[in-house]
This record gives C-alpha cells, structure tokens and sequence, in this order.
C-alpha cells in the first residue's frame, strides 16, 4: 500500500485537475526507464520528482548526467534511499562494474552538487536510508503543500521538518494509510524521520 508506485498514483490522480494531468514520466516496477529515456525526462523538464528504491544516481550513468544542460529544471525533489531484498539484488548487480570513486558520488550531498553543477535550482533529497512509509508521509506532506497550498519549496520542508506526531497523523484526512501507520505517536513527539529531507539551492520557488 506505501510501495512508491502506489503512492504516486494517488498524487497524479489527487492533483490530476489542477497539476499532475501535465506530468510526464515513468511508472511501475516491471519496466525500468533507459539510459535515453532518463535523459530525455530530465533534459525537457521544468521540474523532476524521481520517487523510487536506492539512490536517484544508481538508476542513472554519473558520466551522462554531468554532460547535460538541467538550466530549465527549476526543482528537482528525490525521495529514494528505500530498499528492498529485490532492490538490493539489482543494485548489486549494477554496482559491480563500478569503481568506489564512482560509487561515491551516489552520495546525497554529491548528488545534490552535481545537479546543481548542471543547472537545478533547488534539489530535495533524503540523506540517509529511510522506510517506505517514511517516504510515503514526505510524499504526502510535500505535494500537499507544494501543489494544493502553493508554498515555496524551502517553507514546506522547514514545515516537514517541525512535525510532530499528531501533524503527522493528520495532517492528510485524504490518506487513510497514513494514518494508520502513525497511530502511536503522541502529539508533542518530534518525528526523527522528517529531518531527513533536506534542501539544497534556492529555497523561494514554488510550483504553480
């Protein structure tokens, strides 16, 4: 129920009326996006949401990427760093033909440097593994406030940052799943987990 595809299929059709009908992209976990199409996603887009298991760069060549031209990418929000057995599996598959120079700019600050070397204003990214479910609540409160209450990206994560347990619990009547999963958290408890993502870049961009 908090898988990333699941999540994601319940933010288009949520804000489907007013944003996510002008979405593009790829979803599901049978077929992964190619090299090309990876690039193609990100070279003709204002703003990218990369929602998925391990890091965002292990699904995409470092070599590649820092050759590109992301000026029009306005802001780029990465929730990864979930894991699974079938993950895990794949990732060590891939990163066996890697040297450790080149694994470490999988890293979240690397990440987050060469995105903003090619262009991204502002990146959101996760800084260390995390749950799905954890994943799910950043999802929820993020769009929430980026697309149905406007607020610029650097508000909305020092607002996810400050949530307490209760916040956390209701601060989506629309999402049952979440609320199940929070339901033992008392109201003055801060949540470790909202400080994960953090913000890179310029923090006055909103998404509209």
């Amino acid at each position: 129920m908090l898988t990333p595809v699941s999540i994601t299929q319940d933010i288009l059709e949520r804000f489907q009326d007013t944003f996510t009908s002008r979405w593009v992209g790829h979803l599901g976990s049978k077929h992964f996006p190619s090299q090309a199409q990876w690039e193609q996603a990100l070279g003709s887009c204002n703003g990218f949401f990369f929602y998925g298991m391990e890091s965002f760069l292990s699904h995409i060549l470092v070599e590649r990427l820092v050759a590109m031209n992301l000026q029009e990418c306005q802001v780029a929000v990465l929730l990864d760093l979930a894991r699974s057995y079938q993950s895990l599996r794949r990732h060590m598959e891939t990163v066996e033909h890697r040297s450790a120079s080149q694994l470490s700019l999988e890293e979240p600050v690397e990440a987050a440097i060469l995105l903003s070397l090619v262009g991204v204003k502002s990146i959101l990214a996760n800084q260390w593994p995390t749950l799905l479910q954890d994943n799910a609540l950043r999802a929820s409160v993020l769009w929430e406030n980026l697309l149905a209450v406007g607020k610029p990206v650097g508000e909305t994560v020092r607002l996810l940052q400050k949530m307490t347990g209760e916040e956390a619990v209701n601060q989506d009547e629309a999402s049952q799943t979440l609320k199940d999963k929070l339901p033992l958290l008392q109201s003055s408890e801060l949540l470790p987990t909202t400080l994960n993502l953090v913000l890179y870049g310029l923090p006055h961009h909103a998404i509209g």
